[in-house]
């Protein structure tokens, strides 16, 4: 899972997802919240919840070169309150999640250490 992106997107992504770290670690945005912030940064209306995953991916891998969780695991399905497949993937394409651990198990402690680095 290799992606190519413009890099001013790649910003405003990580940008929304700390903004939304720094106040609110203990709940999660929907796809559809973080393709709606997309836009408003962007000031366009190309994103939606289905062509968002490579801004995520793009996210998690500068976080990770950072030493700092998954910013992605604040983006999570409306439907079940999880993240997709596509963050445990991207977890193991980048070397994130090597463990045994249970995909959720691994999702709740990404979010336990962005709740360290980011909450107030």
């Amino acid at each position: 899972m290799r992606y190519t992106m413009n890099p001013r997107i790649i910003t405003a992504g990580r940008f929304l997802l700390m903004k939304e770290a720094q106040h609110a670690v203990s709940r999660q945005m929907t796809f559809a919240d973080f393709a709606t912030g997309m836009n408003e940064l962007c000031e366009t209306q190309d994103f939606h919840y289905r062509n968002i995953h490579p801004i995520l991916y793009e996210v998690n891998k500068l976080e990770i070169a950072e030493g700092r969780p998954m910013l992605s695991a604040l983006v999570c399905s409306s439907t079940t309150g999880l993240p997709p497949n596509g963050f445990f993937e991207c977890a193991k394409d980048l070397g994130r999640n090597s463990s045994d651990k249970a995909p959720e198990a691994f999702w709740r402690s990404e979010l336990s250490e962005l709740q360290q680095v980011w909450g107030q």
